[in-house]
């Protein structure tokens, strides 16, 4: 299980164009081996029934922006996304989102890799369309993530414990060594501000599990539906009550916005004595946001900072400094690609390509270049094709690259 480290690009650097939601909510559902075709009926009746609930709507469009964005992932040993990002502003969007959830097509099936499912929430997070105040993940299951863990059909002890419920010391031992691995994944997308809510099927256990390992956040919880049956209405406090949250973040952060000083002190740069000018930099859309636990977090406006040379003549060529993410996935299943190489092509210069913290697949790049230069990115990756993008100067400075497999070659 690889820890992710988030950086917060989609709350503030997201479509300039695109409209500010409260709140960008990710609901991640079990969709294992162990739930059945009338259990998942239930599941997904449950979440579609909530989203249609004047009680609910009125959470989600009663903030700051009206509005909130969804997403949906189905997980087991693999995860899978049920129609991309959905905006909630009112009833007719809501009834559209409970449409969806409703036709979900059953396919329970393989482990329950909670872990896994975690990080593709995180990812998901980063390519929401729309600038959100906050972000919340969902997260409904009815097991332990048991990723790695392996039944052995050889041990006759092993399969007797297996069909009575009960489990070997190794699978428990296995079972605890995943638990950790979650409370470290856990930790660092909490330092990001993301917030994980959770819901128990079934096992009270479960409940104390999840408290102990996934959730996070301020005002977040772990909740238990003593049954598929009772599901329904858990789910439809959680949503409410996780909904609300995040529309009381986004009405906090929008008081602090607007009680601003209208004309904060200028600050003055003064160099040393004795000490060479330094080149001033002008800011063209790039923002450092404000740091979280001592790291830096990146937000890619235009991408561009003007550096002005101290000697620099009137008629000499401006130097552009940029910095941008870029997010490497594999073509055909779209899965993260950490062993990837970042190059400059062009007439940059002062180039670095920094891994994104542990989020797999994200680098931060920064160069310079003259004003109007050609410049691309290079990827590179062990068996795969490599891939240039064009360094365009877009808003928001984001570029996501999909690489190919090379061909496997057999020889005889």
């Amino acid at each position: 299980m690889l820890a992710v480290l988030f950086v917060w690009v989609f709350l503030n650097a997201g479509n300039a164009h695109a409209q500010a939601v409260d709140l960008a909510l990710v609901l991640v559902i079990d969709n294992s081996g162990s739930i059945d075709p009338a259990e998942s009926a239930l599941q997904f009746n449950g979440y579609a029934e909530a989203f249609q609930s004047n009680e609910l709507i009125k959470e989600m469009t009663g903030g700051p922006n009206g509005a909130i964005a969804v997403s949906v992932l189905l997980f087991s040993d693999i995860v899978r996304s049920l129609g991309g990002w959905r905006m909630i502003d009112g009833p007719e969007s809501a009834n559209s989102f409970a449409d969806l959830l409703r036709s979900a097509p059953y396919s329970s099936s393989g482990g329950t890799h909670i872990g896994q499912a975690l990080e593709a929430a995180v990812m998901e997070l980063a390519s929401c369309p729309y600038p959100a105040a906050a972000a919340t993940i969902d997260l409904s299951g009815d097991g332990p993530d048991n990723e790695g863990v392996a039944l052995n059909i050889a041990n006759p002890l092993e399969l007797l414990l297996a069909f009575t419920g009960l489990q070997t010391a190794q699978w428990n031992q296995e079972i605890e060594q995943n638990a950790y691995r979650l409370r470290r994944l856990r930790d660092s997308i909490r330092a990001r501000g993301v917030s994980i809510n959770c819901v128990a099927i079934q096992d009270p256990d479960l409940q104390d599990y999840f408290e102990k390992y996934v959730v996070c956040g301020k005002g977040s919880f772990a909740v238990l539906a003593s049954s598929f049956q009772s599901f329904r209405a858990v789910i439809k406090r959680k949503i409410i009550r996780e909904v609300r949250q995040g529309v009381r973040q986004s009405v906090e952060k929008s008081a602090r916005r607007t009680t601003k000083p209208k004309n904060p002190p200028k600050k003055t740069d003064v160099p040393e004595n004795g000490a060479a000018a330094k080149p001033k930099i002008k800011e063209t859309g790039l923002a450092k946001a404000p740091e979280t636990s001592g790291e830096a977090r990146y937000e890619p406006g235009a991408g561009a900072a003007e550096v002005q040379e101290p000697n620099a003549g009137a008629g000499a060529l401006k130097r552009i400094a940029k910095e941008a993410v870029l997010t490497i996935r594999e073509a055909k299943t779209k899965l993260p690609i950490s062993e990837a190489k970042v190059s400059l092509v062009g007439s940059g210069e002062n180039f670095s390509a920094e891994p994104n913290g542990s989020l797999p697949g994200q680098f931060v790049v920064a160069w310079e270049a003259t004003e109007g230069a050609a410049v691309s990115l290079r990827v590179e990756a062990p068996g795969y094709k490599p891939q240039e993008v064009q360094a365009d100067g877009r808003e928001p400075a984001r570029y996501e690259v999909e690489l190919d497999r090379l061909p496997i070659k057999f020889i005889l």
